[in-house]
């Protein structure tokens, strides 16, 4: 069995460890619930990679483990806090999970529906060493039908979305579709430094230096590009967003998710693609600010080019490139490492050409504000629901959830 050699072997074993027995899931979930209590969250969700899968340090013993986890932890919050699980898309890792009894203790599934290519896919005698576009519809489907053929209700599942590329190194520079031979990753960004990544921060950034025009495949629903002749990435951009959207929308779905806020851009360009052009019409606001502005939901061929022009997101808040500090009249409400293996928050902020700010406009004379939803419904009553309290980097959860 080759062992995947990003899954630390100091930590590998660590959850099937926690799971192993009723007295260390008690202690996990106790430690949990006091965090939770602590800093304010209302929920916990459980993104376990991977149970079962033997590359990733899992047991045999950990699908019925799990079951028994997410019971136990339903039992213990009591109503009073969510709980969620993260799930990939693909089979391999995806035969490891009891979804259809997992799905009775949850109140939803978040579905990894990119990462489903890779760097990784050279090593596999399933798909071998091939250039992918790692978000295409095709194979999100077929995942999705997975779970559907478990048993897994459609309501019960988030629809995942990816803030980022795959890159790779082309073979031959004259053979660049999806099929084509790859070497191996792309080369790293200047902010996520990693190789086979890219923020669509960075892809923007790409395809303004290089004025390039990026190839639209809308079976897929996906976009490539190719610069400096050997370099290959996919992503999605507003189109392709709203082309995901309006398919989870179509299975009923019961919403979407992000991986990851720090992976945008300064002018909140991904942002404004994916909440802005395609969820409808909305209006986000700060306390005395208008922090977003939506876009229409009509997504007709006619429209596209309009759509593409229209993408808007204002300036209350943004996040800074790797090493920029907040400009003036800006504060810098926290910070990310810009890394796609997660958001690391860091006190000290002591390595700076490695931190990215998440910069607001300065509340110096407001200790406390809220952040509002403005829903329009198809009545035209405008309904008003806050979110969110932000006092300094504390995030303090709606005082009436019943809003």
């Amino acid at each position: 069995m080759v062992q995947d050699e990003t899954n630390s072997p100091n930590t590998r074993t660590a959850f099937s460890d926690m799971v192993s027995t009723a007295a260390n899931r008690a202690k996990f979930i106790s430690a949990l619930l006091r965090f939770m209590k602590t800093y304010g969250f209302d929920g916990a969700d459980l993104d376990w990679e991977y149970p079962g899968a033997e590359d990733r340090g899992g047991k045999v013993e950990d699908t019925a483990n799990l079951v028994l986890l997410l019971k136990e932890m339903r039992a213990a919050f009591q109503g009073q806090y969510g709980l969620s699980a993260t799930l990939p898309a693909s089979f391999w890792y995806l035969r490891w999970f009891d979804v259809n009894q997992m799905q009775h203790y949850l109140d939803w599934f978040n579905v990894m529906t990119y990462d489903i290519h890779g760097v990784w896919d050279a090593s596999s005698k399933f798909s071998g060493p091939f250039v992918r576009p790692h978000t295409n519809l095709t194979e999100i489907g077929e995942g999705l039908d997975l779970l559907w053929r478990a048993g897994v209700e459609p309501t019960k599942v988030i629809l995942g979305l990816g803030w980022y590329g795959r890159s790779f190194t082309l073979e031959d520079s004259s053979c660049s579709k999806p099929g084509c031979r790859f070497t191996q990753g792309g080369a790293p960004g200047r902010c996520t430094r990693n190789s086979g990544t890219l923020s669509n921060a960075e892809i923007v950034e790409i395809i303004n230096e290089h004025n390039l025009t990026p190839i639209y495949d809308k079976k897929a629903g996906v976009n490539w590009i190719t610069w400096n002749n050997d370099q290959w990435v996919s992503y999605d951009d507003e189109i392709t967003f709203a082309q995901k959207i309006n398919y989870a929308n179509s299975l009923c779905l019961a919403g979407t998710m992000i991986w990851a806020i720090d992976l945008d851009d300064l002018n909140g360009t991904t942002n404004s693609h994916t909440i802005g052009t395609g969820l409808g019409k909305f209006n986000i606001h700060f306390t005395g600010g208008v922090f977003f502005d939506g876009g229409d939901d009509s997504w007709s061929e006619d429209t596209i080019a309009e759509v593409r022009k229209s993408a808007y997101v204002s300036d209350s808040c943004y996040t800074s490139f790797c090493g920029e500090s907040c400009a003036e009249g800006y504060t810098a409400f926290t910070y990310m490492r810009g890394q796609v293996d997660g958001i690391k928050f860091n006190t000290s902020c002591a390595d700076r050409d490695t931190v990215q700010s998440l910069c607001c406009v300065s509340v110096s004379l407001l200790p406390l504000f809220a952040i509002h939803i403005t829903i329009p419904h198809r009545e035209l009553i405008e309904e008003s629901i806050v979110i969110g309290r932000q006092s300094g980097r504390l995030l303090i959860p709606p005082l009436n959830r019943s809003n």
